[in-house]
């Protein structure tokens, strides 16, 4: 099997959007397979994804009112608030920094689960790159998701109970020290879609996770078969090899943080989800958790993003004076939409 291709942890730019690539894989048949594909990354524009969490969250306050009880009346009370207004601090050709005048740290909230996000990658990019080149025994890292079968009347609660119950047993597994060293996790719960012989709207809980492997795998059979023997009746896993660990982290860690979209959800739906408060649904565990525990950083290795901007400041994309600016969250929109419609060669938008 060829070398996976080096790691990296750069930030990519405009110019990495288009490029040729090789990777490998192994599918969910335990096969590896090669692939050299041209690879287009379109990123989002900011009107878009802004525009995007306030429908999210008008669908959200929706269902909300429509629960009724005071624990959904606390919740919609802060939920409002949040994300209402923006202080952007600009030049008027770039935004240097946009917060919310409110936040509610609610995990459904769109607005704050993408600055949870942010602050997970901000903690353990650093920390899994240097497990990756200080590990005693040379580790890969893989992308792993972990299923279980849909049962119909479970709750939320009691699937990622369920679920996470039977991850534990996994990596307690003689088989699971053997070959992997840890890792992080997310626990993310959707609804399932309607398909032969399973009703659509049962909680598909699934576990995804950064593992690294400190053996090669020949095929997925020996860790279906551990998998099955924890669940009982589960055999469904994917796991493939992660080229760059920054993209490697966020397919995880935006499991925990993105809110759906809530339009198949019904009122019960997330009377379920407000239950699950308190739940652990991210952790770190294995070799890597005494690793990160433990973990210094070496100088400027810490990321960082400045939001304490203040008028009068360089604009960290074109050094023209920042004002500050206080707008309702659709007008936020239109103000992106505004830069966005720029020449790009005379307004560099930041990645």
């Amino acid at each position: 099997m060829a070398n996976p291709p080096a790691l990296s942890v750069s930030k990519p730019t405009f110019a990495s959007r288009l490029r040729h690539r090789s990777h490998a894989y192994l599918d969910n048949r335990g096969t590896t397979a090669h692939s050299t594909r041209t690879v287009i990354r379109k990123s989002t524009l900011r009107s878009e994804k802004l525009s995007t969490r306030n429908k999210t969250k008008a669908r959200f306050v929706e269902l909300l009112k429509a629960i009724g009880t005071d624990t959904a009346r606390n919740v919609l009370e802060k939920v409002e608030m949040c994300g209402s207004k923006f202080a952007l601090m600009t030049c008027g050709k770039h935004v240097a920094s946009r917060q919310p005048m409110f936040r509610c740290d609610h995990r459904l909230c769109p607005h704050c689960s993408a600055r949870r996000s942010k602050d997970k990658m901000k903690k353990y990019l650093p920390i899994v790159s240097d497990f990756v080149q200080k590990s005693a025994v040379k580790v890969t890292p893989c992308h792993l998701v972990l299923t279980i079968t849909y049962k119909e009347g479970e709750t939320a609660k009691e699937a990622k109970k369920r679920l996470y119950d039977a991850f534990r047993k996994l990596i307690r597994r003689d088989y699971w020290k053997e070959n992997f060293a840890g890792g992080l996790y997310s626990i993310e719960n959707t609804l399932s879609k309607a398909k032969l012989n399973q009703k659509a709207g049962m909680w598909h809980c699934h576990l995804h996770a950064l593992v690294f492997r400190k053996k090669y795998l020949k095929g997925l059979d020996a860790l279906r078969a551990e998998w099955l023997a924890v669940t009982g009746d589960s055999f469904n896993l994917r796991l493939r090899l992660v080229a760059d660990l920054r993209s490697g982290m966020m397919e995880v860690l935006k499991y925990i943080t993105k809110p759906s979209d809530f339009d198949r959800y019904t009122p019960q739906h997330i009377n379920e989800l407000l239950a699950l408060k308190g739940e652990k649904m991210f952790g770190v565990f294995g070799e890597f958790s005494k690793f990160a525990r433990n973990y210094e950083p070496e100088g400027d290795q810490e990321l960082s993003e400045r939001f304490d901007y203040s008028e009068g400041d360089c604009c960290p994309h074109c050094e023209d004076p920042l004002f500050n600016l206080i707008l309702t969250a659709a007008d936020t929109v239109n103000f992106y939409r505004r830069l966005e419609s720029m020449p790009r060669d005379s307004i560099p938008l930041k990645e």
